[in-house]
């Protein structure tokens, strides 16, 4: 594993949001073409959508590579600019295009935070950043327990989070996009920090 450093998003220059949104969007393209097949227009979409204390990343030297969110019962990671999405994709579509981005999230409980937006640069993928930065963010949130979501075919995903001591407790079918619609699997998984404390006093 390399030697990175990690930073939420609030305590870094304005500067580095370009570099996260660009990740954002290269890491979750396969999902997001389903918005938009123009990478500038999501790029200018979420930019100003970044709940900056919400989002943590991953920096060699000066180039951000990993990034990752959390969300909690009160506060979303990302709130889309109705505005821009107006400007973007018309007024119906951009209207209908906040509305659905902008749901509340109501599976969250009062003391569970939801980790989400996991991302690595692809020069960097293999080299621990994803571990390493959601260890970082266990080590600095005060939650009880901490959920996150991850599609069963994304095996390289699932053995980080598997390895960090998340758990599957629901799956439920999901249809998908990669080239062309398919039914697959999204896990549900989660890891209890009292739970973890329990087992290691044993």
């Amino acid at each position: 594993m390399g030697e990175f450093t990690f930073k939420r998003l609030s305590d870094l220059e304005d500067a580095y949001i370009e570099q996260v949104t660009k990740l954002f969007v290269n890491g979750f393209y396969d999902e997001l073409v389903q918005i938009s097949k123009d990478k500038q227009k999501l790029i200018r979409l979420f930019a100003s959508s970044l709940i900056k204390e919400h989002f943590f990343v991953a920096l060699d030297n000066s180039q951000v590579i990993g990034i990752t969110a959390f969300a909690t019962k009160t506060q979303a990671s990302q709130i889309v600019d109705k505005e821009v999405t107006i400007k973007e994709f018309g007024n119906m579509k951009g209207r209908l295009l906040a509305s659905i981005l902008n749901k509340k999230n109501t599976h969250i409980k009062g003391n569970q935070c939801n980790i989400e937006k996991v991302a690595t640069a692809i020069e960097y993928r293999g080299k621990g950043v994803a571990t390493q930065l959601i260890n970082h963010i266990l080590s600095e949130l005060p939650y009880d327990e901490f959920i996150l979501e991850a599609i069963a075919t994304n095996k390289s995903a699932v053995f980080v989070y598997k390895n960090l001591g998340f758990r599957v407790y629901k799956t439920r079918k999901q249809l998908t996009f990669h080239e062309k619609f398919s039914l697959t699997e999204r896990l549900y998984m989660k890891k209890n920090r009292k739970v973890d404390e329990a087992l290691t006093s044993k």
